[in-house]
């Protein structure tokens, strides 16, 4: 996968710059990122982020920090549900409309290797507009962003 710093402004592909979104969670080797215990209401709000898909490719990424990938992607499974990372990008939107772009890996990266996103993403998540709600989806449209669902 590659490699973004994070809250760099963000770009889809290699040419395409999306105004006004910033990067948060593309981590890769070789590059360090800061660390912390994540609440589980934090995870819990995540959760209901990774089940929309943005940008869906075809291929899928793994983590390059574990050896838990097999090729059908990282199923999932939190409350009984599962859904499948590695494949897309989620959007967490603050109340502003400042808007970040993770891999839906960020879920994985945060619960099983620690990794602390920065505090504004934390407080977007907490504070701003999520999944399943009206709103979100009306965020996602006034961007331009079509989705689908991990849920397997």
């Amino acid at each position: 996968m590659a490699y973004f710093r994070d809250l760099s402004p963000y770009q889809y592909g290699h040419w395409d710059v999306v105004r006004g979104a910033q990067n948060v969670g593309w981590l890769a080797l070789g590059h360090t990122f800061q660390t912390g215990q994540a609440l589980q209401s934090d995870l819990d709000l995540l959760w209901a982020h990774c089940k929309v898909a943005i940008h869906a490719t075809r291929g899928l990424h793994s983590c390059e920090f574990c050896s838990d990938w097999s090729s059908e992607g990282f199923r999932v499974m939190r409350n009984g549900e599962t859904i499948v990372l590695g494949y897309s990008e989620i959007r967490v939107i603050g109340p502003s409309g400042q808007s970040y772009a993770a891999p839906s890996l960020i879920y994985h990266y945060i619960d099983k290797h620690s990794y602390k996103p920065p505090d504004v993403f934390v407080a977007a998540l907490r504070t701003g507009p999520r999944p399943p709600s009206e709103a979100y989806f009306e965020a996602l449209k006034t961007r331009e962003l079509e989705w689908g669902s991990t849920v397997r």
